[in-house]
């Protein structure tokens, strides 16, 4: 199921990159708070999987990107999904037919993607166009659903065809058209780690929980699902957060 839009393992040797695991309270209030800190001095933001906007709406990132946008930046949109086309925080639109991005190389400082990397059949694919388009010292900004956490479970247990009519009824306001299918091909820190490293890009992973959205909008069934997320391992929990900075250019 789409996580709103929509096994915590050792890092990869691979590469520099690491995975500085830590817990987080909520995953919305992480991921923004590390995105709207990631823009301070940042002038492009591409947006992947940019959906229509609901991710951004009343969140410290999505005043973070409008402070930019207002200080001259601008946010450059890719979805699969023409309809995105109407996201009210992108300033210029492009809809994805193939794996490659319509973007030209070291143009972004920041690539942000919201439950989005579940839903990426080729990730390998899409982490290359990550560390492609971003400038040196870019970074980038993702959350998504852990393989092991119960949600990522359930999400491959259930066929794909039922999980628009199954999320639109676990989170209210979810519309089915904008739940995608199921992946599940990146959604553990080693997985992610090992490909941040070889698009060139230095990783960090933070998880946070999340269960307690699929309560069907019982703040009762919320509180016990919550309850039932914090006894469980890391590995489990709901989301994996990552932030991954490409590296300089070594001069020789």
């Amino acid at each position: 199921m789409r996580s709103s839009r929509t096994r915590h393992d050792a890092p990869s040797p691979r590469g520099r990159a690491r995975s500085a695991h830590s817990h987080c309270d909520d995953s919305g209030e992480t991921l923004h708070k590390l995105l709207a800190s990631s823009l301070v001095d940042a002038s492009v933001l591409v947006d992947a999987g940019c959906g229509r906007g609901a991710h951004l709406a009343g969140t410290a990132g999505g005043r973070a990107v409008a402070q930019m946008r207002s200080s001259g930046g601008r946010v450059v949109g890719l979805d699969i999904d023409p309809d995105a086309a109407a996201n009210p925080y992108v300033d210029e639109f492009h809809v994805l037919r193939d794996d490659s991005w319509p973007l030209p190389s070291a143009c972004a400082d920041i690539v942000f993607s919201d439950w989005v990397l579940e839903h990426v059949d080729r990730p390998e694919a899409f982490f290359r166009e990550c560390g492609r388009v971003l400038r040196p010292g870019g970074v980038l900004v993702a959350r998504t659903l852990q393989r092991w956490s119960p949600a990522g479970v359930g999400a491959r247990a259930v066929p794909n065809r039922f999980h628009p009519w199954l999320g639109a009824r676990l989170q209210p306001g979810m519309h089915e058209a904008d739940i995608f299918p199921t992946r599940m091909r990146a959604n553990t820190a080693r997985t992610l780690t090992g490909l941040c490293a070889g698009a060139g890009l230095d990783c960090e992973t933070h998880v946070a929980p999340g269960l307690g959205g699929y309560a069907a909008g019982s703040r009762r069934l919320g509180a016990a699902l919550n309850l039932v997320e914090r006894r469980l391992p890391p590995s489990m929990t709901h989301a994996i957060i990552i932030v991954a900075r490409k590296r300089p250019i070594s001069i020789r």
